[in-house]
């Protein structure tokens, strides 16, 4: 059988989101795509089989390689309504065309939903020997460098200017932008072991400024980065090609500073409801008064004061934000609770979707919103106690980029 290759983009390799079998699912579509027209139709299961994993595994790494933009991904809705096999496409530079069919190709794909085929039509029949070589003797070697050839389909426009650009650059410009990669190049982490020809080349890549906001900014980012509590830094390369500094103004992005947002919006119920999820404090309170002494020889009157204490001394934090709610002073919010707030939804404060959620913070103990609260309010949606748990789990995913304790 004729060995196949699979086509992937180079910048997937070193992506920070790549996980378990990731690379394993993008190289198994890349192996399997039509090669007129990129796709390929192939089932989860089947890939599952392929790699020796779970059908939820497969899932997840195409839901991780959509994301991040390696995979575009075609739903197909069978007859019955039921889920089919998709249709995927490795992304490498270039989009799909305006108005791409995917029906017209339906029949040219075989029973593997498309794999590519053993041979094509213009493939020469097995056994034939190549013809002859000529009698006449080759062409004198050019003594001019051969051309870097780029295929123009992979790489986008903008690219190719830019490489234009810099193969045509005067010898000045080019010592000035060398001077300026001497400067940034000591910045990075991982100079002692990484490859310096090609962050050269991607730092010639960049505009001019590109390379002057690449230069003030590293330093904030290195030490964002340092701040999550990170030690491994992707390859110098990578960093300037991806312009990975730009996340810095990037409010929902994990390196980016925490930024201040007004009480009652979307990410201040985010980071309101992130330290409820936490477990309550039970230290640090201050005695019971006399008065509250007395009070508690009744049982009832015990129960009322514990979830009265427990409300106001159990999630210090939330107590914190509330009070400066009251002065209308926000607080900060850090970049990945941003972007978790973005699945909040507004509901009335008179709402039953609401005296729902107020029912589930009497049952944990959890403080109530201060008054006066705004007619709307941004929360989770869904049942109460299964938005929660999914709110958890994004949380969790979200500490382990790097929210921490301080940052929030």
């Amino acid at each position: 059988m004729t060995p196949r290759l699979s086509i992937i983009p180079g910048w997937v390799i070193l992506h920070s989101a790549l996980r378990g079998k990731d690379l394993q699912v993008l190289c198994t579509l890349g192996l399997n795509a039509n090669r007129r027209h990129g796709w390929t139709r192939r089932s989860q299961v089947k890939i599952a089989e392929q790699l020796g994993c779970a059908r939820s595994t497969v899932q997840a790494s195409i839901a991780r390689l959509v994301e991040i933009g390696a995979v575009e991904r075609r739903e197909v809705i069978s007859d019955n309504g039921r889920d089919s096999a998709h249709w995927y496409r490795v992304v490498y530079d270039a989009p799909p065309p305006e108005g791409y069919d995917f029906d017209a190709y339906l029949d040219d794909e075989d029973k593997e939903y498309g794999p590519i085929g053993e041979a094509s039509e213009i493939d020469p029949p097995a056994g034939v020997p190549a013809p002859p070589a000529g009698p006449e003797s080759a062409p004198p070697a050019d003594p001019r460098p051969a051309p870097m050839l780029n295929t123009s389909c992979l790489t986008p426009p903008a690219e190719q200017a830019r490489e234009r650009a810099t193969r045509e650059l005067s010898g000045e410009e080019k010592r000035k932008i060398e001077r300026s990669f001497r400067k940034w190049w000591p910045m990075w982490p991982t100079m002692i072991s990484d490859g310096e020809g090609n962050a050269r080349q991607a730092w010639f890549a960049l505009s001019d400024e590109e390379r002057e906001a690449c230069l003030a900014k590293t330093p904030a980012y290195v030490a964002a980065v340092k701040g999550l509590g990170r030690t491994k830094f992707c390859a110098a390369s990578t960093y300037l090609a991806d312009r990975m500094w730009e996340r810095l103004d990037d409010p929902k992005s994990d390196v980016a500073p925490p930024s201040l947002f007004n009480p009652f919006s979307r990410a201040w119920m985010a980071l309101r409801l992130s330290e409820l999820s936490k477990p309550m404090r039970r230290e640090g309170w201050p005695a019971l008064s006399q008065f509250q002494t007395a009070q508690s020889r009744d049982a009832d009157m015990a129960r009322q004061i514990q979830r009265e204490r427990m409300a106001r001394y159990g999630w210090p934090k939330v107590t914190d934000m509330h009070e400066k709610a009251g002065r209308r002073v926000g607080s900060l919010v850090p970049g990945p609770l941003v972007g978790i707030s973005e699945g909040f939804v507004k509901m009335h404060r008179d709402s039953d979707e609401l005296a729902a959620w107020k029912a589930m913070h009497e049952r944990m103990g959890w403080p109530w919103l201060p008054e006066p609260t705004p007619e709307w309010l941004w929360l989770p949606e869904g049942e109460t106690e299964a938005a929660m748990a999914e709110l958890q789990a994004k949380l969790n995913e979200a500490t382990g980029r790097g929210i921490s304790d301080d940052a929030a």
